[in-house]
């Protein structure tokens, strides 16, 4: 969380004062902008200080300098919320490879498994899906129609078909169309109580 507050020339403090030509006084050095700070108040956030409008998002540039305002710190960068949880957050966990899925990355759903879009494909053969191909889930296991046919259907018996049509970034929560990007359009359904 940023501070405004009095600034404070401490040199045991992690700060980087420099001496006023005009006055003789010591002066926060922004790390934004690199300028003095003049101001009655200055922000301190890591332990540097900086103008009210130069502490921004890495990302966006969006100003945290704002009273109140949360920032995120990660790998030296001061992220706004947003672009934090969209670099170092995640969707949970690939059902088909188990590793984490970044927040950031396009996904595939079926029922409640979340897949990388490399990782949908089929579990016997390794066919990836596109949308609209027709796919079978098993015991979270996903199949293509012809490995379903030949090696699964007499061994498991019957269990539900769906239609892939849930490439998403997010979750389909409604049936009807549904634009992802590029010119790509495609019919998303909700298929959690199927």
């Amino acid at each position: 969380m940023n501070k405004l507050m009095r600034p404070n020339y401490d040199r045991s403090a992690n700060v980087n004062p420099m001496q006023d030509k005009n006055t003789s006084k010591l002066v926060e050095v922004c790390q934004g902008c690199r300028k003095p700070i003049r101001d009655k108040y200055l922000l301190n956030t890591l332990g540097r200080s900086w103008h009210e409008d130069c502490l921004k998002c890495t990302c966006c540039e969006a100003r945290l300098g704002e009273v109140g305002a949360s920032l995120y710190t990660r790998a030296n960068l001061i992220l706004c919320k947003r672009d934090y949880l969209r670099l170092f957050g995640n969707t949970g966990h690939c059902s088909a490879c188990q590793k984490v899925i970044p927040a950031f990355e396009m996904v595939m759903r079926a029922k409640g498994n979340v897949y990388h879009l490399e990782c949908f494909a089929c579990q016997f053969c390794g066919y990836r899906f596109c949308v609209g191909d027709r796919f079978y889930l098993s015991d979270n296991k996903v199949l293509c129609e012809a490995d379903y046919n030949e090696k699964i259907a007499y061994e498991n018996g019957p269990i539900n078909c769906y239609e892939n049509s849930m490439m998403v970034s997010g979750r389909a929560k409604e049936e009807g169309k549904y634009s992802g990007g590029r010119g790509c359009d495609f019919e998303t359904r909700d298929l959690s109580g199927v």
